[in-house]
């Protein structure tokens, strides 16, 4: 039986022994083969990707019940491809006994458990194992001389959010997104002061006692088979625009776990069964990337940018069958 092993500091010793090796490094000869991997480098190392891995970076080692430490796996978030990208690397002496393959396969469930909803991986050109990863549900992106890129859609399903209406009982969990700093600064831009909190939950309790179809949603979800609440959702109607707006925010320890991805998705579902329109808005922050992104994996398109009441930065984004029969020239962008 293969699983995948949490290393402790004492067991770096295989990664050195598994980097070292001339046989196994073999997949890395386009980018110079074995790597050094020094005693006095290991505490750094861990630091960064096993004691701090800020829900940005997973690192496990493979263990088979017959062999024991037979490889490692890994993904990390990278910046540049807006992503997550994916290692598997079988110590040479274990190779050809599906290690590989069943390796992938314990990655991805991991992956698809944190949240995350999309895996890459960038591969040399000339390496075998791109034949492992197409068996198991990669495909090819795009490829340049040197690399392919390869992709695999996880179920967004299996993630398993749930929405649940604010009552006068949860200030406390509201107050957890409007004072906390990186939040707030992807959406007003700084935290709530307090009369600003408290003047927005009366709002909340108002919209929600309305017996209406607008609302605004605690988000939940499902970890390790319990449920943790991770921000809001909203939906209402925007006058200006006489159109259904949707609206979320999610507490920084979730972003990039493929949350926001499901929530937008549930709220467009949500506003397109409201009939509060024929069309749905968002307006974020232009400079904020990873909603601008989300909302555009959902359908949505920029249709314009401006200047808000607190004189910041707006963009305008739209989903609608037609946006320009909604009255939007959309933005080429």
């Amino acid at each position: 039986m293969l699983t995948l092993y949490l290393p402790e500091y004492k067991d770096l010793w295989f990664r050195r022994q598994m980097l070292e090796d001339e046989k196994t490094m073999s997949y890395n000869h386009a980018w110079g083969g074995t790597i050094p991997f020094p005693e006095e480098n290991w505490r750094d190392w861990y630091d960064y990707w096993i004691a701090e891995p800020e829900n940005r970076r997973f690192y496990r080692y493979l263990r088979s019940d017959e062999d024991g430490f037979v490889g490692e796996t890994a993904f990390h978030y990278d910046i540049e491809l807006d992503g997550y990208i994916v290692d598997v690397i079988i110590y040479s002496a274990f190779r050809n006994r599906g290690y590989g393959g069943e390796g992938l396969e314990l990655l991805c469930a991991a992956a698809r458990e944190s949240g995350i909803d999309v895996l890459y991986d960038d591969i040399a050109a000339d390496n075998p194992a791109i034949s492992i990863f197409l068996r198991h549900g990669f495909t090819e992106e795009y490829r340049t001389e040197d690399k392919i890129i390869l992709k695999k859609e996880l179920l967004h399903e299996q993630i398993g959010i749930r929405l649940e209406r604010f009552t006068e009982d949860d200030k406390a969990l509201l107050e957890q997104l409007v004072f906390n700093e990186s939040t707030m600064k992807m959406n007003l831009g700084r935290v709530f002061t307090q009369e600003e909190a408290d003047l927005f939950f009366r709002a909340v309790r108002s919209v929600n006692g309305s017996g209406g179809k607008e609302g605004y949603y605690k988000v939940f979800a499902c970890m390790e088979g319990k449920e943790e609440y991770i921000g809001m959702g909203a939906l209402s109607f925007n006058e200006v625009y006489s159109a259904a707006e949707i609206e979320y925010m999610l507490l920084p320890q979730y972003w990039n776990k493929g949350y926001g991805t499901q929530l937008v998705k549930i709220l467009t579902d949500m506003s397109e069964n409201s009939g509060l329109s024929g069309f749905t808005i968002a307006i974020c922050d232009p400079e904020n990337r990873r909603s601008r992104k989300v909302l555009q994996k959902n359908g949505f398109v920029s249709a314009r940018r401006f200047i808000n009441d607190d004189s910041e930065p707006a963009e305008l984004l739209i989903k609608a069958a037609d946006p320009a029969s909604a009255g939007f020239m959309i933005d080429p962008d």
